[in-house]
């Protein structure tokens, strides 16, 4: 009998845990509206200030160094299919 599968997700939500208020704004309006564009530029704009930050998310097309923050892990290759 085989053994039971698992799967592990792992999972980067560093930049939708960025801007929280802003991001909550921006759904309020509709999409179109002047508002709802107003509202994703101020967004944009915190989002884009967490960048490569401590305590932000890392993107490291914009910095290589950023690649330091990505969230890691190993899996042993005899548990790997």
């Amino acid at each position: 009998m085989r053994a039971p599968v698992s799967s592990r997700v792992i999972t980067d939500d560093r930049v939708g845990k960025t801007a929280r208020e802003e991001r909550d704004e921006a759904d309020r309006h509709p999409f179109g509206s002047a508002e709802k564009q107003s509202a994703l530029l101020r967004l944009k704009h915190v989002e884009l200030a967490a960048r490569n930050q401590p305590g932000g998310y890392g993107v490291a097309a914009a910095d290589p160094i950023a690649a330091r923050q990505a969230i890691i892990g190993e899996v042993p290759l005899g548990s790997v299919r």
